[in-house]
């Protein structure tokens, strides 16, 4: 009798082990694909940023380029011109 609660005590315990070590191997793999889908947001999300900025940039540019803000800048800086040297002349 005690042979066989002695081998059922040790079975237990090599089944507990085995448990703890499976425990172990899934936390770890677990805690991997987090990092990892972390990593991969960030990247998405600073991508985005990226294309953000860039979309932002243009539309800036374009409503700085295109012909009428240039012809009124234009204007604007002559009658600038005008101003300053009315006065001194």
């Amino acid at each position: 009798m005690r042979k066989t609660q002695a081998d059922m005590e040790k079975f237990r315990e090599e089944l507990m082990t085995r448990a703890r070590t499976e425990a172990e191997a899934l936390k770890a793999d677990a805690q991997r694909a987090i990092a990892d889908e972390r990593a991969r947001a960030v990247a998405d999300i600073k991508g985005e940023a990226v294309k953000l900025s860039i979309a932002i940039a243009e539309k800036l540019l374009a409503e700085k380029l295109d012909d009428a803000k240039h012809q009124q800048l234009a204007t604007q800086f002559i009658a600038d011109l005008g101003k300053k040297q009315s006065p001194s002349a």
